[in-house]
């Protein structure tokens, strides 16, 4: 979104890391982004398992997860 505002993504990755909304993922991602590597670095096998336990906890607690 800040590219196609005019915002050069290195310039806005340097903003993003130097605030509060700097992210430990973000500083891993973003490199790779940069070089166009988007090589999986996690199965998609812990994934499910992961959003299978995120949506029962949210079921159990009545909380929507459209």
């Amino acid at each position: 979104m800040s590219t196609k505002a005019g915002v050069d993504p290195r310039l806005m990755l340097e903003i993003i890391n130097n605030s509060a909304a700097r992210s430990g993922l973000i500083g891993l991602k973003a490199p790779l982004v940069f070089e166009r590597n988007f090589e999986p670095n996690f199965s998609v096998k812990w994934l499910e398992k992961d959003m299978a336990l995120m949506l029962e906890s949210a079921a159990a607690m009545n909380v929507p997860t459209p």
